[in-house]
């Protein structure tokens, strides 16, 4: 393959500017087979940088550069909503990021030097396309963040297994969710989790069950989304709010005592109540309270890998090629 010929440009910096993007460009072939979609487009990423060093363009190296310092910014601002990567995984990934890219800015320099004056006049002009290809490749993540399931409250419309791409910009610019929404949010008991479910009501809304039908302001809400699947009637979950006959959280313990009127909860302003959709085995309002409206990310649009891993609540099992749920891929919500 062309990319794996010595580089037009001489010298060392040059040499291993080019081979770390090859090794990148290897690495990422190699993570197609876990997450299609993510290392698709990073292989496609490294290969344009490795071609470009090697046809010298000193933009290519920048470029290569500025994609992964601009990856290691990211994870570091969102150090607060954590992976479930463990922590020495996640700094020793960083580590690689940030070498990989003092690499790839020292062949830059070489790179620019080595260029004829005349290839300098046209800087401007060569500088786009490069410039495209990093716009392709970070502008989706200033919008977009990834989250995976690891339970199965939101079933059948999120299964375990699936990794979802979020929205985030749309609270950021003051557009607020509205019923029937998808919303990831920060857990409230424990706000370093990170939860989805759906809203099913906003301010001033009043909320009641009977018999398992949701109602919204005296009426039935149609869902066609909801799942019971148990047979059985139970007092509190089936028949809210009343008396709990299991421990609350204690924000539901507060909503339960200053926001039920008339045997209906009464959301707050600034506030959400959430359910999963899985309805009869979802942890949601219903337990720990409501969500604040400062601590919904997002909204799910789009499942960009699914795996069959076990269907068991935590079992992380294998995410490979082999098991990964092509059915799902790509799914809009």
């Amino acid at each position: 393959m062309c990319v794996m010929a010595k580089p037009v440009v001489a010298g060392r910096a040059v040499r291993i500017g080019y081979w770390t993007a090859v090794i990148l460009w290897a690495l990422a072939l190699a993570a197609i087979l876990v997450t299609p979609v993510v290392g698709l487009l990073y292989a496609a990423f490294f290969l344009a940088v490795a071609w470009g060093i090697r046809r010298g363009q000193p933009w290519a190296a920048i470029t290569g550069a500025c994609g992964l310092a601009f990856s290691v910014v990211m994870v570091v601002s969102r150090g607060r909503d954590a992976s479930s990567t463990p922590l020495a995984t996640l700094m020793l990934a960083l580590a690689v990021n940030l070498v990989a890219a003092y690499l790839l800015f020292g062949a830059a320099k070489p790179l620019w030097r080595a260029e004829k004056p005349e290839n300098r006049t046209f800087a401007a002009l060569r500088v786009w396309p490069w410039l495209l290809v990093l716009a392709a490749t970070v502008l989706p993540w200033l919008f977009l963040r990834p989250f995976s399931i690891p339970t199965g409250s939101m079933e059948d419309t999120i299964l375990l297994g699936d990794y979802i791409l979020v929205e985030t910009v749309s609270p950021r610019l003051g557009s607020p969710p509205r019923d029937g929404d998808l919303v990831v949010f920060r857990y409230p008991p424990d706000r370093r989790q990170i939860f989805v479910k759906r809203i099913e009501g906003a301010a001033g809304d009043r909320l009641h069950f009977r018999n398992k039908q949701l109602y919204r302001n005296g009426s039935p809400v149609t869902e066609g989304y909801a799942r019971h699947k148990t047979n059985y009637i139970d007092s509190y979950r089936d028949n809210f709010p009343s008396e709990a006959n299991v421990r609350l959280y204690a924000g539901g313990e507060r909503m339960l005592a200053e926001n039920v009127k008339d045997g209906e909860v009464v959301v707050p302003p600034g506030a959400y109540f959430v359910l999963g959709d899985n309805r009869d085995a979802s942890l949601d309002s219903r337990y720990w309270g409501f969500v604040q409206a400062s601590d919904i990310i997002g909204t799910p649009v789009l499942i960009y890998a699914s795996y069959d891993s076990g269907n068991q609540p935590g079992d992380k099992g294998s995410k490979t090629i082999l098991n990964f749920r092509w059915e799902r891929f790509l799914k809009r919500f």
